[in-house]
């Protein structure tokens, strides 16, 4: 199958700020392709990339099998597109600007012809009885629909759309999703960015996801909502039916159970025989909503202490620098060549590193400060990494890594910050 949109390696910066970092992507024809991700993480910014309108920094773009932006205006008449939100002229209406931007592309046929297009387009997507009213008198959703007749003048076999259904009612979001599955089984291959997951769950087959810039995950629909292994029963009897199936259930709140199984039918008839009454009984599956939880953080429109996603992306948690427990993340989150593993201490607080503990009463260095609201909240190191955790002269762990710098302090922090002396370790013991 032929990939319509490639990248390779593809990087973008503006200044210190790394907006797309290393991202392989492709989209192959006749794809319905969702790309998602927290605000901030760098999807308009590679949605630009692909039309040209923003050069890489690094790295390869392959739009219909040509290099872009070198050859970009070879493949834009074969492009419909919209990206983060409509625009037009605001004093003419809307079918003069459609008329202004099919002039714009090469020349197809005669006026006649141009008006049919125009027609079609506007048919399409709801809007055939407009008046000669200006666009700057239109609604929001009205806006959005010419936006889109625009990017499907030509009939394009790609179509790359920012939040297509932005402003629309519940109606009209269905209106324009039927509307991009037929055109998808006519031949266009669609492209579309969206924070609606429920809408992208029901228009699309792949999927990508990123997270502060990197493809954190890419893969088909009908994988990712594959059955768990597990069994999800809802019963009026769960405290028997955990008792015959001791071992196996995982997870229970009131009546309903998660049973580690992988034949819902078999499992029934076990409960069934055994005199449990199972009101339901399914296959768990994963919804789109839990699997972009699980690969990404916090979108850049959060302003507070950085939670991060598990595993090897987001290495550190805590309370705000100023707060009571003395340390925190640096602002930013993990550093962009490295994680950050060992938590900051706050300028104001005790000058100590915290570390996860089985024992909050336990401060000896390096383990740090632990919350004074909540005990249990520690940093925590990757579990994948050897860190040394016998103390240094500054009271701070060693076991530097990539996101370090070479005096030990995380990426991003000057050594004096990073540094706590013996005083302050024993003032963060008495506050603590």
């Amino acid at each position: 199958m032929t990939d319509l949109i490639t990248t390779r390696s593809l990087v973008k910066r503006f200044g210190a700020t790394v907006a797309v970092n290393d991202v392989d992507i492709n989209v192959r024809e006749g794809d319905r392709y969702g790309f998602l991700g927290p605000n901030g993480s760098g999807k308009t910014t590679l949605v630009r990339m692909l039309l040209g309108l923003v050069f890489p920094t690094s790295g390869e773009i392959e739009v219909l099998g040509q290099p872009v932006p070198k050859r970009v205006r070879d493949v834009l008449p074969s492009i419909g597109a919209l990206v983060e939100g409509p625009a037009a002229i605001p004093h003419l209406s809307g079918r003069t600007n459609l008329s202004i931007i099919d002039k714009a592309g090469p020349r197809v046929g005669n006026s006649r012809d141009r008006k049919l297009r125009i027609e079609e387009a506007l048919e399409a997507v709801g809007l055939a009885g407009i008046d000669r009213r200006p666009v700057r008198a239109y609604s929001l959703g009205m806006r959005q629909r010419l936006g889109l007749a625009s990017a499907m003048l030509r009939k394009p076999r790609l179509l790359i759309l920012d939040e297509p259904t932005n402003g629309l009612d519940p109606r009209g979001i269905r209106e324009i999703r039927e509307l991009l599955v037929a055109l998808n089984k006519a031949g266009t291959t669609v492209f579309l960015s969206s924070h609606l997951l429920s809408e992208v769950d029901e228009l699309c087959d792949r999927v990508g996801i990123v997270d502060r810039g990197r493809l954190v995950l890419q893969e088909s629909l009908a994988t990712l909502h594959a059955p768990t292994g597990r069994v999800v029963v809802d019963t009026e009897d769960p405290a028997t039916a955990a008792a015959m199936l001791n071992g196996q259930v995982e997870w229970r709140d009131g009546n309903r159970l998660v049973v580690r199984a992988s034949d819902p039918a078999e499992l029934n008839s076990r409960l069934v025989a055994g005199g449990v009454r199972v009101r339901e009984i399914a296959e768990q599956r994963r919804t789109l909503e839990q699997v972009v939880l699980d690969v990404t953080g916090d979108g850049s429109d959060r302003v507070g202490t950085p939670t991060g996603p598990p595993g090897d992306q987001a290495r550190w948690a805590g309370p705000q620098v100023g707060s009571q427990a003395g340390w925190a993340g640096p602002p930013g989150g993990p550093a962009d060549d490295g994680p950050i593993v060992w938590a900051l201490p706050s300028d104001d607080g005790p000058a100590n590193w915290a570390r996860p503990t089985s024992d909050p009463d336990d401060r000896t260095p390096p383990h740090g400060i632990p919350a004074v609201e909540d005990p249990t909240i520690w940093a925590r190191p990757a579990s994948d990494e050897t860190v040394d955790e016998s103390p240094t002269n500054n009271g701070a762990a060693t076991g530097k890594t990539d996101g370090e710098s070479d005096d030990g302090s995380p990426a991003g922090c000057t050594a004096g910050a990073a540094r706590g002396d013996e005083a302050s370790r024993q003032a963060g013991g008495e506050s603590a």
